[in-house]
């Protein structure tokens, strides 16, 4: 369902600017925009409508960034050059934006989801974008809490100014495996 909007810019001109609503990355990736009009694609979710993954995406098409799960997000039908880009205000980014899953159950083999990459990735993309205060970048990664952990495969080594925030001890988890 498309949603017609105008707003008016500094020349007083009006804009085209259709809005859309999607459940998941899945539908967005069955969507292509086009160079002639300006689309902003909301999804609801990451699986599923509701998850806390939701997101809103810009369509770019001269991009050509490898689809990262989160802030590039490639068409199934696209071969060359053209990406929907997230927009994360004030340098801000859920791990569920980018598909984590907090699944650990145990420590008998069972990990769940690997989330290592995509908090690697979520890094990648703030470091990307973000703005410099004091010559160094910030941005935020928020890990929702969750009873289950979110399952690392290794450590991960945090270059830049990025801040991990979670809901609290015992709240947020995050899980990897022993030495």
């Amino acid at each position: 369902k498309w949603i017609k909007q105008f707003s008016i810019n500094d020349t007083t001109t009006l804009n085209k600017m259709y809005s859309r609503e999607v459940n998941n990355i899945n539908e967005l990736r069955k969507f292509v925009g086009t160079v002639n009009d300006t689309f902003a694609v909301t999804t609801k979710g990451y699986y599923k409508a509701g998850d806390g993954g939701g997101s809103q995406f810009y369509w770019n098409d001269t991009s050509t960034h490898v689809d990262d799960g989160g802030k590039y997000i490639k068409p199934s039908s696209v071969s060359g050059a053209g990406r929907w880009v997230a927009s994360f205000p004030n340098n801000f980014v859920s791990l569920l934006q980018f598909g984590a899953r907090a699944q650990f159950t145990g420590y008998f083999g069972n990990e769940g989801q690997d989330n290592r990459q995509i908090l690697s990735n979520a890094i990648t993309a703030l470091t990307e974008m973000t703005v410099f205060i004091y010559k160094y970048r910030i941005g935020t990664i928020y890990i929702p809490g969750n009873e289950k952990g979110y399952y690392m495969s290794d450590s991960i080594v945090i270059t830049q100014a990025i801040r991990l925030i979670g809901d609290g001890p015992n709240l947020t988890n995050v899980v990897f495996p022993a030495d």
